[in-house]
């Protein structure tokens, strides 16, 4: 049995799982967030397995490096974004709308955190399997937010997995297709089309207030 604890930080969400071999963390929130989730890991006095980061965006890998110091575990993440994570840098080569005025503002960032730069100790495939961590889930490559964006689906019996999707859908307003950045847009809709073929029962997405419920998430549009 998977038990999912949400942290909904000033940027992303992040989501620390738990069952009987340990614990699990679902991308690592923005710079200097690492506290917090590190007095929720010791108050369970389980031993942190892996953090497992959807991709290369520092709102999603920016503590990440902090947390494996702090408990040991090791971080994974899709092939095709480990340079960019290791670099410390979150590459977007198209923003729409108010994101634009966003992009320019992003070397900034490398400037007031310099320690961004988190080197990667388990490159992922699609479809890949964790279990010999003690998780039983698979990667999904979701490429079309950044090149090496996945999802993570938890088995959950005969109701469906669990998908943990990062920047592939927003849970906010309304449930949708991501429609701020991207490295390839028309990528998006056949990463969709993915996920929603797995039918999750329950969606976690990298931003929005609550889960999704599989009934809606297969409504959203591609």
């Amino acid at each position: 049995m998977i038990i999912v604890h949400p942290f909904l930080s000033w940027m992303s969400n992040v989501y620390l799982l738990e069952n009987e071999a340990g614990l699990f963390l679902v991308d690592a929130a923005p710079p200097g967030y690492h506290q917090h989730i590190l007095r929720v890991i010791r108050q369970s006095k389980k031993d942190l397995k892996i953090i497992y980061i959807t991709h290369a965006h520092f709102d999603h890998y920016g503590s990440a490096a902090a947390l494996r110091e702090q408990t040991g575990a090791k971080i994974a993440i899709h092939h095709a974004d480990a340079r960019a994570m290791s670099r410390g840098q979150t590459p977007i080569r198209s923003a729409h709308g108010r994101s634009r005025w966003t992009v320019p503002f992003l070397p900034l960032v490398n400037l007031a955190y310099p320690w961004l730069k988190t080197a990667p100790d388990i490159l992922l495939e699609d479809d890949e399997r964790l279990d010999s961590f003690g998780l039983p889930a698979s990667i999904l490559h979701t490429p079309g937010h950044t090149p090496g964006s996945t999802c993570l689906l938890v088995d959950n019996g005969a109701d469906g997995p669990l998908a943990f999707t990062g920047d592939l859908v927003s849970g906010s307003h309304h449930p949708h297709l991501q429609n701020l950045y991207a490295d390839d847009w028309s990528q998006l809709p056949e990463s969709l089309a993915r996920v929603q073929a797995a039918r999750p029962a329950q969606v976690y997405p990298g931003h929005g207030s609550r889960p999704i419920s599989g009934d809606v998430f297969q409504q959203v549009n591609r």
